[in-house]
């Protein structure tokens, strides 16, 4: 048995990272849990990305318009999805990071779940990586 605190209800958010072979990493910002299936709304971007690109990504998702119609912290949101861009630039051996449900409150971000896969060697970016 696992006991967990419990979170303030607030937007479910799903914030992933893949590793396309020939443009490097994405990060993709859509609704998380049922919503993300049903409705298939997301937005994506290269990493990595500064935090005004980050909150930009947000700010375009229909996550990012449901959580501030909400009341969430759209702050907590972009720095979270800035920091999972850092690590997968930063860890090459990274290949996706998936985080759902992020549960975005007036208080912040509570990552509810996280799945990671990591590759025995790092990962060479293709030419498009360079443009």
């Amino acid at each position: 048995i696992e006991v967990r605190p419990t979170t303030s209800p607030g937007v479910a958010v799903r914030v992933v990272s893949t590793t396309d072979a020939r443009l490097g990493p994405l990060v993709t910002v859509g609704l998380g849990g049922v919503d993300d299936r049903v409705l298939g709304d997301h937005a994506t971007r290269l990493a990595p990305m500064s935090r005004p690109a980050a909150s930009e990504l947000v700010e375009q998702s229909v996550a990012g318009r449901a959580v501030a119609a909400d009341g969430g912290d759209l702050h907590a949101l972009a720095d979270l999805v800035c920091r999972v861009a850092t690590a997968m630039v930063e860890h090459p051996r990274l290949r996706t990071i998936d985080l759902d449900p992020v549960v975005v409150t007036d208080r912040g971000c509570h990552v509810g779940g996280a799945a990671v896969s990591i590759g025995a060697d790092a990962v060479e970016h293709g030419p498009l990586r360079r443009l």
